[in-house]
């Protein structure tokens, strides 16, 4: 028996190499942009907790600003990750034409432009694609900053809470996490919502991975 769990799929497929007639075996699949998206849920409600902790009198305001901006580091990274694995899973539902693909390696297409490209050939974008281009260039230079991180002396900037910060723990703010799971989310409901033909069955498969996502920020908050 094997356990599976809600961002696992388990199919059965004829059986290679084997003498027996009718054999089968079992190949499994982990959609692991569900564990990004609950991890990005996650930090959003743990930097927001962080900052209503803020608000209490004779707290201790450093470690709570580290908090904030720690699980920020993760919320956000998480949710680029998330959108990421996401545009790979639509990328195999062959939308994207030989030439057009050619075209995005001979310029060397980014990867929120790539991205954009992707949930635009998967779903209606209509009233949307302008937000998304911004947000996922906001989205992806934040992670790519994150992960090739090069330290520099800047001046401090004013935190929501009144105190001059790092210019980093305001990139991961609360407010900052909470835009990037927004947009991760966005996405989600309109694949959910509103997919082309080619991934109508995709949106049918995730459909209920995406309601438990959107369910637990319901919950969490």
């Amino acid at each position: 028996m094997v356990g599976l769990s809600g961002h696992v799929q388990a199919r059965a497929q004829p059986a290679l190499g084997t003498a027996m007639a009718g054999a089968v075996s079992l190949a499994i699949r982990t959609h692991l942009w569900i564990s990004w998206a609950r991890i990005a849920l996650k930090h959003e409600a743990m930097a927001h907790a962080a900052r209503q902790d803020m608000q209490q009198p004779g707290t201790d305001q450093s470690g709570l600003l580290e908090r904030e901006a720690d699980a920020g580091l993760v919320g956000i990274c998480a949710a680029a990750f998330a959108l990421e694995a996401i545009s790979r899973e639509l990328d195999e539902l062959g939308m994207v034409p030989a030439a057009t693909r050619a075209a995005w390696r001979k310029n060397r297409l980014s990867d929120d432009k790539q991205i954009l490209e992707l949930v635009k050939l998967a779903v209606d974008p209509t009233g949307l694609a302008n937000v998304w281009k911004r947000e996922l260039a906001w989205l992806y230079g934040v992670r790519g900053s994150s992960v090739h991180y090069r330290g520099t002396f800047e001046a401090p900037q004013l935190h929501p809470v009144g105190t001059n910060v790092a210019p980093s723990q305001i990139t991961y703010s609360a407010e900052n996490t909470t835009r990037a799971v927004d947009l991760l989310l966005g996405i989600l409901e309109r694949c959910r919502d509103k997919p082309k033909p080619p991934a109508r069955k995709w949106s049918q498969e995730m459909r209920g991975a995406v309601n438990d996502l959107i369910g637990r920020r319901g919950r969490a908050g």
